[in-house]
């Protein structure tokens, strides 16, 4: 049986884990110090038991893994590739790609897994690419001021080097160049 909750008071020793198998994954080491954290956050706690599937070849992938405990047996097409252990991360490309799982991921002893869904991830990069415009945002706005009632603009340019936007509801009378 699954067990998942949500991520509640881990160790720093559990957080060290699991920042070091993001950075020494090639797809997530990418992330920046505030994604990382981020991601460290909102990873969710998932248990399974000896001989449960994680994931199923061929199946739609939406989820990634970082083994927190356990092992887990890769195979492909019957095969076994290889074996998972404690800080190695599978499923990554399912966040970013809406792909079919390419191979079965079961376990072979208790395991203990961070999740992360596709959703989650792209929440977390969609937020710094945010906060990066609303900054470059605030740069932008800092050399424009301010007007109230009575102030005048737009008088006497060809060409406009502004944009001057409402911050609530304000009336304007307007007087062309003739």
């Amino acid at each position: 049986m699954v067990k998942k909750t949500a991520r509640s008071g881990i160790t720093l020793l559990t957080t060290n884990l699991i920042v070091k198998a993001i950075q020494k994954n090639d797809f997530l080491s990418r992330l920046d110090d505030e994604q990382i954290a981020m991601m460290v956050d909102l990873l969710m706690s998932s248990n399974y038991k000896p001989s449960e599937e994680v994931i199923k070849e061929g199946s739609e992938g939406d989820s990634m893994y970082i083994v927190a405990a356990g092992e887990l047996i890769v195979t492909q097409s019957g095969r076994d590739l290889r074996t998972l252990t404690k800080g190695d991360v599978f499923g990554e490309l399912a966040i970013l790609y809406n792909c079919k799982r390419t191979a079965t991921v079961k376990a072979k002893t208790h395991v203990h897994l961070w999740r992360m869904e596709r959703q989650t991830y792209r929440t977390i990069i969609t937020n710094k690419s945010k906060k990066k415009r609303e900054q470059l945002m605030g740069e932008v706005i800092s050399f424009i001021r301010r007007m109230g009632k009575g102030e005048h603009f737009g008088d006497n340019q060809i060409l406009r080097t502004a944009t001057c936007t409402a911050d609530g509801p304000v009336t304007c009378f307007s007087i062309d160049k003739e």
